[in-house]
């Protein structure tokens, strides 16, 4: 797992994310099909994923968001979320914290950016990204 803190002071140059689509033909997102979710930050990226235990996140090094076509089933989409989330281009981030439950489990991130907060949440077995104005 990657040290959240090291990404302090660094740049936030572009949210991507995998996204469900019933199929291929499929354009609007829907925040509740979000699958993994890539922070690149200044030349490098770390990627954000529900872990396999359904409760937990799984911080990696490196951008690891994949298409993959399922057939019948549907298809994972890499789609570029800093439009979405109404970001402006290039914002610091001033703070990067661990979200922990009473457990003592590691659900979520939250990124202190130039005019808001993004929370990054593990929510069963999807992921779930909120911008928060400040």
């Amino acid at each position: 797992m990657v040290d959240v803190k090291q990404i302090i002071g660094k740049t936030l140059k572009n949210v991507m994310a995998s996204i469900y689509f019933v199929d291929s033909y499929q354009q609007e997102i829907f925040m509740e099909d979000i699958v993994d979710i890539c922070l690149i930050i200044d030349d490098a990226a770390i990627t954000v994923s529900c872990n396999e235990d359904g409760e937990s996140l799984d911080i990696t090094a490196g951008n690891c968001l994949q298409k993959v076509d399922m057939g019948d089933y549907g298809v994972i989409k890499i789609k570029d979320m800093f439009d979405f989330l109404n970001l402006k281009d290039s914002t610091c981030i001033y703070d990067a914290r661990m979200i922990i439950d009473e457990n003592l489990i590691k659900i979520g991130l939250e990124l202190s950016l130039d005019t808001c907060k993004i929370i990054i949440k593990n929510e069963g077995d999807q992921m779930v990204i909120r911008k928060y104005d400040v």
